[in-house]
């Protein structure tokens, strides 16, 4: 009886948890690079998101400022732009595209302002987002992008 009772009661043998490890360990192998790789898109998408909502936001400022002849109330414009998307300095921490978004965005964003436009029509500030300061190529061109730049002569908010 007791013979009987020990054979039911066998575990795994050594080299079937052996097994069980490895294929556990490369399992592992392959989806942690796929998982990391959804950071790396997640980081562009969210940036490229707020990119096109900030483009969106000089759009309808560029309308606006057309159809009324002014700059939108607590704004300044030249060429039928505003000058600055924030008018903030680069070490803020909030408040980012405050002029061009309902909601501007803060440092727990991700963004950051790294240079400021002048006074002047033709200059440009530079912002990171998420993306550009992980160094990813967030607009898709093969090389890692640094900033985005605004450029208040014509409105326009590229990736470089």
């Amino acid at each position: 009886m007791k013979r009987e009772r020990m054979k039911s009661n066998r575990g795994f043998t050594l080299i079937e948890l052996v097994m069980v490890i490895v294929i556990l360990g490369v399992l592992a192998a392959v989806a942690l690079p796929k998982y990391v790789n959804f950071q790396d898109d997640a980081k562009k998408a969210a940036e490229q998101g707020v990119a096109g909502a900030v483009r969106a936001g000089i759009a309808i400022w560029h309308s606006t400022y057309l159809v009324n002849g002014v700059a939108p109330a607590g704004t300044a414009g030249a060429a039928d732009y505003p000058l600055s998307l924030d008018g903030l300095a680069s070490a803020a921490t909030a408040g980012f595209f405050d002029y061009v978004l309902e909601q501007p965005l803060t440092s727990a964003d991700k963004w950051a302002k790294t240079s400021i436009a002048g006074a002047a029509d033709g200059d440009t500030e530079t912002y990171t987002g998420p993306g550009t300061q992980a160094g990813l190529d967030v607009d898709g061109d093969g090389d890692a992008d640094s900033a985005w730049t605004y450029d208040n002569a014509d409105g326009s908010f590229t990736v470089d």
